[in-house]
């Protein structure tokens, strides 16, 4: 049984919860690229299938947030988090089974909606990830996480987008490719569910927040009154805008502007993960072992000068626009490596600062912060490209590519907070309040 509450634990428990972040990332991801492609199937205009696929950033404040602030204040027989992330994987695994089988427009854009809703009900997971794991260990514990999202990457980017249009005629029944994704992660999701919902136990700490009420006015007071809190959403914010993509004009920049198939830009991806999976764990030996800020502090900076470096090369180094396939692998492989040590140290570097009682709190304030400025972000991604298009682009034709000037945009405002934040730590104005209370429970450890 893995429990909540330990100052060290077994690194077959951090192995073992943090496996389950396959299955989140998978039905993730199904909302992006295969969710994309689905859509594409009904609407022709990228700035409705951005919409559509943004409201799951919308979610992430309208579910998510609440969900997360209320998980600090409750407590059932089963924990604080796990009563509300069983029941949206539950509802999540009946909503896969049916999204590919819609084909009705009416029908499934409200089923998408639950669909990404219940995504961010299951949000206080990463909580739970976290109260199991202790300071000490989570650097490496990211590092696990990186290998299992890369693993992620070649299930899906080398074996089912590839697939994504393919059929098989059984006697009674068709299996399509969107039909095997969504019903494959309705599987994993649900192998996931039985296992947190009998082999996880959450042990109510000392310091817990259920002797205060439930309201709307206190949700606002301790959200965002706490003076203690805001760097920790400044550095969210920052987060937000050095994390942002093209996001689904990325896919259409791949398949319909420069004209590569979805199995070449699902081998694309792939191969990248390969080179970097070996690599994750060594990441999360540094984030452990080093000065997370001084990691921190080096990795977005250089990842914002690898973006304005393949900006230029695409722009102005290569005639018809149109990187070939090495070149995007070389250019995104510096930069996923660049990534990855961001990425891996930003999670518990953050943590790291973060009052042990009020998680769920944080995750809500940071989750409005962060999700509304991705919501303005991602659309405003959107229509930069549909502006961008009309003024120097000839007349039905779309550049995806110009997006990259508002993640470069982004990238510069990220990183200038994102330095802000750091002074702020190395003048001992924030405090790591998450390295503090260890281990402390009312009820005894198990033995």
């Amino acid at each position: 049984m893995i429990e909540t509450q330990h100052k060290q634990v077994p690194w077959r428990w951090v192995v073992l919860i943090t496996l389950p972040s396959f299955a989140t990332t998978l039905a993730e991801g199904l909302s992006s690229s295969f969710l994309t492609f689905t859509l594409r199937k009904f609407f022709d205009n990228p700035a409705t299938i951005a919409f559509i696929s943004s409201l799951n950033v919308f979610f992430n404040v309208a579910v998510g947030v609440v969900v997360m602030y209320v998980s600090d204040h409750v407590w059932f027989r089963s924990g604080r988090r796990k009563p509300f992330v069983i029941t949206a994987w539950i509802l999540m695994i009946a909503c896969s089974i049916f999204v590919p089988l819609v084909r009705n427009v009416y029908v499934l854009v409200p089923l998408v909606v639950v669909w990404l809703a219940l995504a961010d009900m299951s949000m206080p997971f990463g909580i739970l990830q976290q109260e199991i794991i202790p300071p000490q260990q989570r650097g490496r514990a990211s590092g696990i996480a990186q290998f299992i999202g890369y693993a992620y990457l070649l299930f899906v980017y080398t074996i089912m987008l590839g697939r994504f249009d393919d059929q098989e005629f059984q006697p009674w029944f068709v299996i399509t490719g969107d039909r095997a994704a969504f019903w494959t992660s309705a599987l994993i999701l649900a192998i996931t569910t039985v296992f947190v919902a009998f082999y996880v136990r959450e042990r109510k700490p000392v310091q817990a927040l259920t002797s205060q009420k439930v309201s709307l006015a206190n949700f606002f007071t301790s959200v965002f009154t706490d003076k203690t809190l805001w760097p920790i959403y400044l550095l969210s914010f920052s987060r937000t805008f050095l994390a942002i993509g093209l996001g689904t004009m990325g896919t259409l920049l791949f398949t319909e502007q420069w004209g590569y198939t979805k199995q070449e830009m699902g081998t694309n991806i792939a191969i990248g993960g390969l080179i970097n999976i070996p690599l994750t764990l060594v990441v999360g030996y540094f984030a452990d072992k080093f000065d997370r800020i001084k990691l921190y502090t080096y990795s977005i900076c250089g990842n914002l000068l690898m973006t304005i470096a393949y900006y230029c090369f695409v722009q102005f180094f290569l005639p018809d626009h149109r990187p070939l396939l090495w070149q995007i692998i070389l250019f995104g492989e510096i930069g996923a490596l660049i990534g990855l040590l961001s990425s891996t140290v930003a999670g518990p570097m953050a943590y790291d600062y973060i009052p042990r009682d009020k998680m769920g709190t944080v995750a809500a304030g940071s989750g409005i912060i962060g999700s509304l400025t991705r919501l303005l972000m991602l659309n405003g991604v959107s229509l930069w490209v549909t502006f961008y298009s009309k003024r120097f682009c000839p007349p039905g034709q779309l550049d995806y590519f110009s997006g990259y000037l508002m993640m470069i945009a982004m990238g510069m405002v990220g990183v200038g907070i994102s330095l802000l934040f750091v002074g702020m730590v190395r003048r001992g104005v924030i405090k790591p309040y998450g390295r503090m209370n260890i281990g402390a429970v009312e009820q005894a450890p198990a033995p």
